[in-house]
This record gives C-alpha cells, sequence and structure tokens, in this order.
C-alpha cells in the first residue's frame, strides 16, 4: 500500500476533505494515513509499552483500525474517543510530529496532509 500511496492526492484542501471512519467511504490512502501515523505515535511513545506497529496498515478501516483511533483521540488528543477522524483528530495526526516522529508523511504539505482532514 505504502508505495502505491505515493502518486495520488486528493484535490481538495484538508480542510474540506471527509471524515474517515469505520462503515464510511473511505479513501484507501486516508485510512493508510491514519494506520501509520497512529501506528508511528504507538512505537514513538511506546504506547502500553509496544514497540512495533500494533495495525496493519493496510487501507481497511475495520474494527482494530477504529479501537486505536479512539485511543489516539483519548490518550494522546484529549478529545472524545468517538473513532472517526474529522478535521479536530487530523488536525493532530498531521501536525503533531514531535508526538509521532514522522516528518515524511506528517507535517503540513506532507503526503498524509492531502488525505486526512484538519481544521487547517
Amino acid at each position: 500500500m505504502a508505495g502505491g500511496a505515493l502518486f495520488a492526492a486528493p484535490a481538495a484542501s484538508a480542510s474540506q476533505l471527509p471524515n474517515i471512519a469505520e462503515g464510511y467511504d473511505n479513501n484507501p490512502h486516508a485510512v493508510w494515513c491514519v494506520q501509520h501515523l497512529i501506528n508511528d505515535w504507538v512505537i514513538h511513545e511506546h504506547v502500553s509499552g509496544n514497540t512495533t506497529r500494533p495495525m496493519d496498515e493496510d487501507g481497511v478501516f475495520g474494527n482494530e483500525t477504529a479501537s486505536w483511533v479512539k485511543k489516539a483521540q483519548v490518550w494522546w488528543m484529549g478529545l472524545p474517543g468517538d473513532g472517526i477522524v474529522g478535521p479536530h483528530t487530523g488536525q493532530h495526526l498531521i501536525h503533531d510530529t514531535s508526538l509521532t516522529g514522522d516528518n515524511y508523511y506528517g507535517g503540513s504539505g506532507h503526503y498524509c496532509d492531502g488525505f486526512i482532514p484538519t481544521d487547517w
């Protein structure tokens, strides 16, 4: 998924991108970005003692991805754990690079910024 993920980016600005969640019509690139950046956070911050990536980065938003989004929302972001990656959750995923350690896919103007909704 990662190799193919590098070639197509949506035309919409990040503030206009659709929410990402279980049961939504998700862009697989967007889901991959959510999985990748949360995995980065888990490893960087050793969440629950993890030193490996807890989720498959398969671009499919299933139960495991929803569970990790909820954990990230509550433990990292101080948000209600609803499992929906909307602009507030996306803002953290993209711009909290000090907590993910990922300045390649995360960060303003970087790859995942073109797929995850943010407040900007």
